[in-house]
Parts: C-alpha cells; structure tokens; sequence
C-alpha cells in the first residue's frame, strides 16, 4: 500500500456451521509495526423470545396482558404478534390475540392484550404464549409456558380494616 492509499480487506465467512449468538473476530495487520484490531459481531436467526409478561391481574377487571419480546435476527422482522391461551387443570379460561407489530433487528418490543379476569377466581392459571413472526417470506412460531395470577383487589380485601381505621382516627380526633 502506498502512502496516502487506503485497502479494504473484507472476508466473508460461511455461517452455516455456526450457532447464533455473540462472536469476536481479531485480525493482526503488520506494516511497519503490528497493529491488533478486534471486533464483536452476532450471528442471528429468525428467532423472538418473550423476555417477561405480565403474571399479576386483578379480580373482575380488564387488565392488559404486556408481553414483552426481543429479536434475534438481524432483519427487519414485519409482523409479530402473540395469541394467549389462559387455563387451569379442567377449563380453558380465556383466549386472545395481540395485534401485530413491526420489531426491529435485535429490538425489543412490547405487544399488549387485554384479559378479562370478569367471572374468574381467584388463584395461579397456566399462560401459554405463541409468538408468530414473519420476515419476508420466511415464518416461524415460538412458543413459551408459564403462571400467572389473578388476585383480589387490596382495598377490598382490607377495606373492612381501612373503615375501623378510618372510623378510630375520628373518633380519636
């Protein structure tokens, strides 16, 4: 290389053999005295978990049901959405869908439904949550199981104690 000229080395490398995930490449380049030069890069796959959801929900009421989702790909990925099933041992409790979202490459997003707990006990229910995604033409599905929660609302649990309270700060007034 002459002085005041630049070279661009590339390399391309075959990924098929490798899993996704974080990889270093370091290269050392010798031209007068040894440079070392290191840099991380990922190798994706048309892939999205669910990072966290929402496992508390109050008794009768229409809560939201965020589920929050993460790319490993280093695409756009058009289309993502979740349909969540709610049950316990004997009954299928409630089914709902998201709407779809665009989810950048390696983003996260959140997706949100809504759960009507109306006309459900309190106690632990079983999630299932299906993530489906397109990028392109390309479409796949993941899924993931867990527990939530449906509970009573404090004040209406304590609210007998909260009036006895309220009713001894007067009288003790």
């Amino acid at each position: 290389v002459k002085p005041q000229e630049n070279f661009v080395f590339r390399k391309k490398i075959d990924t098929v053999n490798y899993k996704p995930g974080n990889y270093k490449v370091a290269a050392i380049v010798e031209y007068g005295s040894p440079l070392f030069l290191e840099a991380d890069f990922r190798i994706g796959s048309l892939f999205v978990t669910a990072a966290n959801y929402t496992a508390r929900f109050m008794k009768e009421s229409i809560s939201k049901f965020d589920i929050e989702t993460e790319s490993h790909w280093n695409n756009l990925i058009d289309e993502v959405y979740a349909e969540v099933r709610i049950f316990n041992a004997t009954n299928n409790i409630s089914t709902f869908k998201t709407p779809s979202e665009s989810l950048e490459r390696w983003g996260r997003k959140t997706l949100t439904g809504f759960f009507d707990t109306h006309g459900i006990g309190e106690g632990s229910y079983t999630a299932d949550i299906t993530l489906a995604y397109r990028s392109g033409k390309k479409t796949a599905q993941t899924s993931i199981q867990g527990t939530i929660e449906v509970v009573e609302e404090w004040w209406v649990r304590y609210k007998s104690l909260l009036v006895v309270a309220a009713v001894s700060v007067l009288l003790f007034v």
